[in-house]
C-alpha cells in the first residue's frame, strides 16, 4: 500500500469553505469539474458524522462546511490518497475501506474527529481518499498534525498487516509482534520533490544523480580518479 498526501490549498486561491466543497464534491461523486464522463466511485463514507452512508451529498459537504467555518485556519482538512496493489483490488471494498481510515486516523492520533472518505476505481490502482476535518467538532479547536508523513507511514505499516495487504518493498517501518519498528531493510530514496521532478522529466531527478555521485566522489583517492568514475 501507498499513502500520499495531497496538496493542500496553499495558493489560498479558495476560502475554506470552497475548498471543502470542491474536494469533498469530488471524492463523493468522482466527477471533475467541467468534464462529462464520470470516474467510477466504488464506496464512500463517513466518519463521526451524522449521515454516516454519505447517501445525501450535500448533507454531508454541509456539515463539514460547517465544521471548517468555525476556525479561522487556511488549511484545516488533511487529504490522503492510500492506494493498493491491482491484484488486490477486489480487497479494497467499502468495509476495508472503513476499517483502513479507522486505523490511519487512531495513528494520526485523530481519534474523535470527523473524516470522509471514498474508493475509487479509475485506474489501474483502486485507491482510497480520505478527507480529515483538523477542527474538533466539540472544541472547534483545529489538531496541528506535526510529521504526519511519518505518521502516515507507520499507519500503513499497521495496516498492512492487520488488512492482509502486500507492504511495498523499501518500507520505512513494519509492524511485528503488536509494535511499529524501523524497518532494518530500508534504503532511502529519492524525496517527494525528486519523484515529483522525474515523473515531469522522465529522467533521473538532480537528487539522484548527486546521490549516486556522493560515493564515487568520496572514494576517489584523486582528480583522476573522479573523472574516470564520472564518465563511467
Amino acid at each position: 500500500m501507498i499513502a500520499k498526501k495531497m496538496q493542500q490549498n496553499q495558493s489560498f486561491s479558495k476560502s475554506p469553505a470552497n475548498h471543502c466543497k470542491d474536494l469533498l464534491q469530488y471524492i463523493l461523486t468522482a466527477r471533475k469539474k467541467d468534464v462529462e464522463t464520470e470516474e467510477k466511485l466504488l464506496f464512500s463514507g463517513a466518519i463521526g458524522m451524522l449521515s454516516e452512508d454519505c447517501q445525501d451529498t450535500y448533507a454531508v459537504i454541509a456539515e463539514q462546511i460547517g465544521l471548517v467555518t468555525e476556525t479561522k485556519s487556511p488549511n484545516p482538512l488533511l487529504h490522503y490518497v492510500i492506494s493498493v496493489h491491482s491484484e488486490e483490488n477486489g480487497q479494497l471494498d467499502g468495509e476495508a475501506a472503513r476499517k483502513i481510515s479507522e486505523s490511519f486516523m487512531e495513528s494520526l492520533e485523530m481519534k474523535g474527529f470527523s473524516a470522509v472518505y471514498a474508493v475509487h476505481g479509475n485506474t489501474n490502482n483502486r485507491h482510497l481518499h480520505l478527507v480529515i476535518n483538523r477542527v474538533n467538532p466539540d472544541t472547534y479547536k483545529v489538531k496541528d498534525i506535526k510529521f504526519d508523513i511519518l505518521q502516515a507511514h507507520k499507519a500503513i505499516a499497521k495496516i498492512e498487516v492487520e488488512q492482509g495487504f502486500m507492504p511495498e518493498p523499501n518500507a520505512k517501518y513494519i509492524y511485528k509482534d503488536g509494535e511499529i519498528k524501523d524497518n532494518p531493510a530500508y534504503t532511502k530514496g529519492v524525496s517527494d520533490r525528486g519523484k515529483r521532478e522525474e515523473y515531469k522529466k522522465d529522467s533521473e531527478s538532480d537528487e539522484r544523480i548527486i546521490r549516486e555521485m556522493a560515493p564515487l566522489l568520496a572514494q576517489a583517492k584523486s582528480w583522476q580518479e573522479v573523472h574516470e568514475s564520472l564518465a563511467a
